[in-house]
């Protein structure tokens, strides 16, 4: 793994951890075991997911779009499993996870764009 492969990983996590926690703590999810389990739960998938994304972009040239769809729809059912198995205390799991997804892809993506 290369040094701008781990910057990445690590920007991204930093990143995701803290535009996803603001998303929750907007919609008034600001409890410390809900918060853990956002954190917790994007520690899981967003490595995994920018590792995997790195990999089928650079090394085997998937296309962009299709391989960004296809590895953020893993991750929003991920952690929507996650979070209706945790029970984290929003009114729709999937619509939560969705909408946090999206704000931190969007966000992300004007960022490196700049």
């Amino acid at each position: 793994m290369t040094a701008h492969m781990i910057q990445g990983i690590v920007a991204g996590l930093l990143l995701t951890e803290l535009l996803e926690l603001s998303f929750a703590a907007l919609l008034r999810v600001r409890d410390v075991r809900s918060l853990g389990l956002i954190l917790f739960t994007n520690l899981l998938t967003n490595p995994l997911a920018v590792l995997i994304f790195y990999i089928s972009i650079y090394g085997f040239h998937f296309p962009f779009i299709p391989a960004t769809a296809v590895i953020e729809t893993v991750v929003v059912i991920s952690e929507w499993l996650i979070y209706r198995q945790v029970k984290l205390p929003v009114a729709c799991p999937l619509l939560f996870s969705l909408a946090s997804n999206g704000v931190s892809w969007i966000y992300g993506t004007l960022i490196q764009l700049l």
